[in-house]
């Protein structure tokens, strides 16, 4: 029995991507209507010439059609018994094959490629689409400077997120969960393989091997690909790793074009920009979006609402936006705060979600971002629960109120009115102004730090004429500090 289960469980994952090839094969993914049908009246009026360049240009400009077209001539030329040439890219395999080929695996409906379709889209069915189209078309304007055929450059990168792509559309669940599960130093890809049991890349590389594809695009997705004889396999793989490190470019700045759905497109985008500059110059952004727009003109004709924003190629703006957003999901007194302030709140979020909880975290509150707010000095104070005591921890600045801060009791029976024991049993935060100090005016305020379990007591100081001058704003920086040193602790 126990030979029987270990035996199954080693054919599992077979199986498990067997299963999965035959279910994408025959639901596959849904092709743009109105290209098909641009299509099929070309085809009638006879526009398209024999060596198929403008045939082939229009599959581009869909994913289904163009991967497709790939899997059906396949059949085809097994039909045939004829072997596709060796070592060229999809797209001249696509050429190569003919027009007459081609015109016989286009005589379809849009139902006959796919179960799915277009109208039926989800956010994140479109967010893949895009992803998709941005590193194809990235990988197409950077092969040049690399030394890479830019069509082969386009089909690699295509060809590598086939396998997300038909798991979106045909596993939608699992790719939602998988999305969901991301966080800081995972990965889609393992997201996916412990959900399924196998790689959206491995999926990707059975389908494209049962294509009879063999050239550089398989060693851009299989590490292990190899040829029969020793220095072909050599030369192969050196291309196939230049192809792959391109691809790789591409997919970088795909994710930081989505932070919504990535947690490290941030640390994608560094990577991103650094590689296309270097190969595209200053206006790499410009001239890759503008190849997006000419790639993706089908589906942005067919639905500009929803393709149109995905297009869009401005990863700085939406990292900015999407961090501005987040911090103010996180702590709403930011939004109350001055502009310079909220800028260095956004950093500090930004960088609690995307390295964790650490003393870093907590040195920029104190020492930047609470000067900043306009808080002369100020105390940290955490509890002792043996000895009922809030005792000072960490100084900020000069305090001036509290030449020295003391420990002081925190037991509901303590007998005083210090602003730090009413603010420890206190839902809101306590202010007490003008409170003279060597012939200055201050204001102090102190807050619990922790509401469903109370830790400390966060308090701040400043020049009464400070909080004076804008008195609703410096609460309100008072109310963002305190909320954000609860976020850096991970407390409630």
């Amino acid at each position: 029995m126990a030979v029987a289960k270990t035996l199954h469980s080693a054919q599992s994952p077979s199986l498990q991507l067997e299963r999965a090839y035959q279910h994408v094969n025959d639901f596959w993914l849904p092709v743009n209507p109105q290209l098909l049908d641009h299509i099929h009246s070309n085809i009638k009026n006879g526009n398209y010439a024999e060596d198929c360049g403008e045939l082939v240009k229009d599959l581009k400009n869909d994913f289904a059609l163009f991967t497709y077209c790939l899997k059906q001539l396949a059949v085809v030329l097994q039909e045939e018994g004829v072997l596709a040439p060796k070592n060229v890219s999809p797209v001249d395999l696509l050429r190569w094959s003919g027009l007459t080929r081609l015109k016989k695996i286009l005589e379809v409906k849009e139902r006959d490629v796919s179960k799915h379709t277009l109208s039926n889209i989800n956010n994140l069915q479109v967010y893949r689409l895009q992803e998709a189209m941005i590193s194809a078309s990235t990988a197409q304007m950077m092969s040049e400077f690399c030394g890479v055929d830019p069509e082969l450059g386009f089909s690699a990168a295509l060809l590598r997120q086939l396998g997300y792509t038909l798991i979106c559309w045909n596993y939608p669940r699992i790719y939602q969960r998988a999305v969901s599960s991301l966080k800081v130093g995972t990965s889609l890809d393992l997201e996916i393989t412990q959900l399924l049991g196998f790689s959206p890349q491995l999926l990707a590389m059975t389908i494209i091997r049962r294509w009879g594809i063999i050239s550089d695009v398989c060693i851009s997705l299989d590490s292990h690909s190899a040829e029969a004889d020793l220095e072909v396999r050599q030369e192969a793989e050196a291309a196939g790793r230049t192809l792959e490190k391109i691809c790789k470019v591409g997919e970088a700045l795909a994710r930081a074009n989505q932070p919504e759905v990535y947690p490290e497109a941030q640390n994608d985008w560094e990577v991103a920009r650094q590689e296309i500059q270097k190969a595209l110059g200053e206006k790499a952004i410009e001239v890759i979006g503008e190849k997006i727009r000419e790639n993706c003109r089908n589906y942005i004709k067919l639905a500009p609402d929803i393709f149109s924003a995905g297009t869009l190629l401005d990863p700085e703006t939406r990292l900015a936006n999407y961090w501005e957003s987040y911090a103010h999901d996180k702590n709403c007194h930011i939004v109350h705060c001055r502009k310079e302030l909220q800028q260095s709140f956004n950093e500090f979020y930004q960088r609690l979600e995307t390295a964790g909880i650490s003393e870093a975290q907590v040195r920029k509150l104190v020492l930047e971002i609470v000067p900043m707010a306009g808080f002369s000095g100020g105390c940290i104070y955490t509890i002792d629960p043996g000895l009922m005591l809030l005792v000072p921890q960490t100084i900020m600045g000069k305090l001036s109120v509290r030449d020295k801060a003391k420990s002081l009791n925190y037991s509901p029976y303590a007998t005083g009115y210090d602003i730090v024991q009413l603010a420890y049993h206190s839902a809101e935060p306590i202010v007490h102004e003008n409170i003279l100090v060597c012939e200055k005016l201050f204001t102090c305020c102190a807050g619990v730090i922790g509401r469903s379990q109370r830790i400390g007591v966060l308090y701040l100081e400043m020049l009464q004429q400070v909080f004076e001058a804008v008195e609703k704003e410096r609460l309100a920086h008072f109310r963002a500090s305190i909320q954000a040193l609860n976020d850096c602790l991970n407390l409630r």
